[in-house]
């Protein structure tokens, strides 16, 4: 059984709760390295205007960039590469470093070594990624196979 609860994970999460049910986060534990924004995979006709108001202003979202995830130009930023603005705005929607890098940037801005200091290497060579596919130096590497999967497909030792 996946045990699951609700948590805010900040003051920001908690006002943003109070307008719209959307910004509460579940938590599977013991799958989930941190609490999964649900705002962010909430679809956009979903989303109550301050929500809307906050994801368009403050992150530069527009309806097909924040129902199409990883082809807005804020996703391919880590945490620390967000401008003030954008911070604030991920700040408002409940995210933190570690949500933001894990779940948005999905640590594609990170080298192969901040990917094994941050303890997440493991989890992207269980899916076949090596430093050569990460770090694209050697052009014949390519890309491993589980990237043309759906998590549908995947198999439980992916």
């Amino acid at each position: 059984d996946v045990m699951k609860s609700l948590i805010p994970i900040s003051a920001a999460a908690a006002i943003v709760a109070s307008l719209t049910t959307t910004a509460t986060l579940v938590v599977a534990a013991q799958d989930l390295p941190y609490p999964k924004p649900t705002v962010r995979f909430t679809p956009y006709y979903e989303l109550d205007t301050t929500i809307r108001n906050i994801v368009e202003e403050k992150l530069g979202y527009i309806e097909a960039t924040w129902n199409n995830f990883g082809i807005a130009p804020v996703e391919e930023k880590r945490w620390n590469s967000l401008t003030a603005n954008e911070r604030d705005g991920a700040n408002m929607l409940g995210f933190a470093e570690g949500t933001w890098d894990c779940f948005i940037n999905h640590y594609d801005d990170y080298s192969w070594e901040e990917l094994v200091e941050k303890g997440v290497a493991e989890n992207y060579e269980g899916l076949g990624w090596t430093r050569d596919h990460w770090e694209q130096s050697n052009a014949v590497v390519g890309v491993p196979y589980t990237e043309a999967r759906w998590w549908g497909q995947l198999t439980d030792t992916d």
